[in-house]
């Protein structure tokens, strides 16, 4: 009699900790009772730019006014279930700000190598309100003990910005 207990409750413990930890149903809410922050957004999901900048500003902070923004957000929330552990996020963003707050937004980063980040990563985001063009020449950023980098446009404004705890860029 004692065993079947032990084995139900090992079951059951078992179980809890499989649905606390399980990547396809998150939790409502972590460990400080906030809401799951858990996503995958495009930009182009939303159908007026209020809403899009309210969204992007949960996951980015806005170091000055943002004209316009195309992202593409992938957040996963592990604050909460049974075992909290850290988020893993691929936040890519394409900013356009007046070019004279650029300095807001590259305040505390590092001059980077071009070579670690291709502008690529932010093909998927162009669109006719926020473009970058070739000809104006590029500066590169990295945050400091972080794998935040900018591509900075300085003459049109645009600010292309990649915060992840996935993407690994390649080595100078």
């Amino acid at each position: 009699m004692i065993a079947k207990k032990r084995t139900a409750f090992t079951l059951l413990m078992l179980m809890l900790l499989l649905t606390g930890c399980s990547p396809d149903s998150p939790p409502s809410s972590n460990a400080r009772g906030e809401p799951d922050r858990t996503t995958d957004t495009w930009s182009s999901s939303f159908e007026s730019k209020g809403d899009k900048l309210d969204f992007l500003e949960r996951y980015l902070i806005f170091f000055s006014e943002v004209e316009d923004a195309e992202f593409h957000v992938v957040y996963y929330d592990n604050s909460g279930g049974l075992i909290p552990g850290p988020s893993d996020w691929d936040i890519r963003v394409a900013l356009k700000v007046a070019p004279e707050d650029i300095p807001l937004w590259t305040d505390g980063m590092e001059k980077s190598v071009p070579d670690q980040i291709g502008i690529g990563l932010w093909d998927g985001l162009k669109t006719e309100r926020v473009t970058w063009e070739e000809r104006d020449s590029p500066e590169y950023w990295k945050r400091p003990d972080s794998n935040t980098y900018l591509v900075v446009y300085p003459e049109s404004g645009i600010l292309l910005k990649i915060a992840s705890t996935v993407y690994k860029p390649s080595p100078y």
